[in-house]
């Protein structure tokens, strides 16, 4: 369409008015960022739900996406967690509230008071992913139209009141992973269709119930008994094979009146004697009863100690201590999870026992897992092997540690201490330890550590070592390996598994191969010394890039990696120590600081241990070179050319 002259400009003009009114009425919206139909709901809940925990966030002049336990998604559109455990929410839940947060991903009420039955207007949420209901005082039936969550990766409604049976609809669920049932008073079977979810499940927790019939084998195959003890009609691996159902004994026929072969007395006889066997016989079956109870419930109480391995975190206290008929056992396992305070996290041992786990690896002090709890946190979890000091001894080391505050240490945030089991939770750093990115594998993805990043490391590393000296603990496995390299700021690094020395007596056996300092040999008993020793190696890994548990073969003998270096510099070929790549990208520049270090490395690993170097020293030198880098530009990891990677994935 054309205009002319004023006629285009009065157009134009109508239209950039009419534009600017929009602007304003779509102002509030933009500026307050945040979906006021979901903060409607939540304000429904709330005052429709009494709670004793005041929510000082929940109120109309805060964008709802910055309430406490809410989350919303990254466009501010809409809410995509709510979790509100442990606050005092009682009464039933309410209708027609949370059941319209249509894009909620995540909903927690677990551990609160709230009452009633599951509403079953619950399950038209189609985005639920996680749904945690457990320890509340909720009843009746598990709504069978759970199955419209197809999403539901996990579903906990444990320690509640439930009855009735487990929904076959579950089978339609795909995408479970964790499945928590346990203490209710759940009937019925374990209906056999679910084994179709195979190995997709990795928690699953029926215990505790009123549940009969055979145990599905694969179910039984993948979990160990403490899934499914407190259920005295369950048969079928992990307990003693169900028993065929015993056939009713037919009745012998009365023998007919008309016969004419028998008298009245020997009917008489003959119906004695019928009495007779019919009694013997039921009094056999009993007896045989009987004794098939008896030995169904000793093998059931041996089943009950083993322990199956998997990779899921379990423990391995009591079954009884689980018992829904105990609450002073229920309290008991809480007070052992000691959460050490100011801590980031909130969570006891059932959350740890809940949680989805992974194992990162084994040593020799124990199995560390990956344990991602339900608020989304990640955290590492050590399962200690069995060691020598009473329950006191742990617990005073271990509060040490946990006590212990410093950027250059991983934070110990809880420990779990019982008779078969030591747990100890650690914060989880994603990077990874300095030895991987040292002596990965040296391909086009591999990230190489430059001489400004190598030596800010090894300075953050100093120093977290020097605290940990100031406090007198002493580290006890100075690696490579057990220096955990942190997101921000940029070459930082901390210590994993200090100060654990302490709970073995042969402290030094755990040491890494390569690291041991020469008088632990005789003595056994690490120091702070030998802590020095250790840490001479890792800056002669640093300098040369050689791994310090591989030995280095020369044409006369085989030496570790201080013997070696010093065999070089004896021979004052010193810069043939430097790894080619540092030399390669560094230049000349870098070799007279390498120098320095070399020198505090040397005086680290001597033979007798008054003579090496102070850890003050130590962070003295490192702090000297890095401050002559300031001027640079900021320090980071670089990749080699071959490749394009970056901190965060190495």
């Amino acid at each position: 369409m054309f205009f002319a002259g004023g006629d285009y400009y009065h157009f134009a003009g109508a239209k950039l008015t009419m534009l600017f009114i929009l602007h304003l009425l779509l102002l509030p919206l933009l500026l307050d960022g945040e979906p006021l139909k979901d903060k409607d709901v939540l304000f429904a809940f709330l005052s429709r739900t009494p709670y004793t925990t005041k929510l000082d966030s929940w109120k109309n002049s805060t964008s709802v996406c910055q309430w406490r336990g809410v989350t919303c998604n990254a466009d501010l559109t809409s809410v995509e967690e709510l979790r509100l455990p442990a606050i005092g929410l009682f009464g039933s839940i309410p209708l027609t509230t949370v059941c319209l947060l249509s894009g909620l991903r995540v909903l927690s009420l677990r551990a609160n008071l709230l009452s009633g039955s599951i509403p079953s207007e619950i399950t038209t949420l189609s985005n639920l992913r996680y749904l945690y209901l457990q320890r509340n005082n909720l009843s009746g039936e598990i709504p069978a139209g759970i199955s419209n969550m197809t999403r539901l990766v996990r579903l906990d409604l444990s320690k509640n009141r439930l009855t009735g049976k487990i929904p076959v609809e579950l089978v339609e669920l795909r995408e479970l992973r964790g499945l928590f049932l346990e203490n209710n008073n759940l009937s019925g079977e374990i209906f056999p269709g679910i084994d179709n979810f195979g190995e997709q499940l990795t928690g699953f927790n029926v215990s505790y119930n009123q549940l009969s019939g055979e145990v599905p084998e694969r179910l039984g195959s993948m979990f160990t008994v403490a899934s499914f003890a407190g259920n005295p009609e369950l048969c079928g691996s992990p307990f003693s094979p169900c028993s065929p159902s015993s056939a009713v004994p037919t009745p012998s026929p009365n023998p007919s009146t008309e016969d004419s072969g028998g008298s009245g007395w020997d009917w008489i006889l003959s119906k004695a004697m019928t009495i007779g066997i019919a009694v013997s016989v039921g009094f056999l079956i009993l007896m045989i009863i009987i004794v098939l109870l008896i030995l169904r419930s000793r093998k059931r109480r041996s089943n009950g100690t083993e322990r199956k391995p998997n990779q899921t975190l379990t423990t391995t206290y009591s079954s009884n201590d689980r018992n829904k008929n105990s609450s002073k056992s229920s309290s008991l396992i809480v007070k052992k999870m000691v959460v050490f305070e100011n801590g980031p996290y909130s969570f006891d041992m059932e959350d740890l026992l809940h949680a989805s786990a992974e194992v990162l690896g084994k040593g020799a002090l124990g199995t560390s897992y990956k344990v991602i709890l339900e608020d989304g946190n990640v955290v590492v979890v050590k399962r200690i092997n069995e060691v020598p000091v009473s329950e006191r001894e742990f617990e005073q080391i271990v509060t040490i540690l946990g006590n212990a505050n410093h950027a250059g240490i991983v934070s110990l945030r809880a420990y779990y201490y019982a008779k078969n089991e030591k747990l100890l939770v650690y914060d989880y750093e994603p990077v990874g330890s300095l030895s991987g990115f040292l002596h990965g594998t040296r391909d086009s993805s591999r990230v190489f550590l430059d001489w400004t990043s190598r030596a800010r490391i090894a300075l953050s590393a100093a120093k977290g070592l020097y605290f940990l000296h100031s406090l007198g603990i002493v580290h006890g496995d100075v690696k490579a390996s057990n220096i955990l390299l942190k997101t921000a700021p940029a070459n930082a690094a901390a210590w994993s598994d200090f100060g654990l020395c302490d709970l073995f007596k042969n402290a030094a056996n755990v040491i890494g191969q390569g690291y041991r300092a020469p008088e632990l040999v005789g003595t056994r008993k690490v120091t702070m010394e030998s802590d020095a020793y250790g840490f001479g190696v890792v800056l002669l890994e640093l300098l040369t890039g050689k791994a310090a548990n591989r030995i280095v073969v020369s044409e006369v003998e085989e030496m570790n990696l201080p013997k070696w270096v010093q065999s070089i510099v004896a021979e004052e070929w010193t810069a043939e120590v430097f790894d080619d790549e540092l030399v390669k990208y560094g230049g000349s520049k870098i070799e007279f600081e390498m120098l320095e270090v070399l020198h505090i490395a040397m005086a680290c690993v001597k033979e007798n241990p008054k003579n090496r170097a102070n850890l003050d020293d130590v962070v003295r030198v490192l702090q000297e070179i890095t401050k002559h880098n300031e001027s640079s530009e900021e320090p980071s990891l670089r990749s080699t050319p071959m490749g394009n990677s970056s901190l965060a994935t190495p």
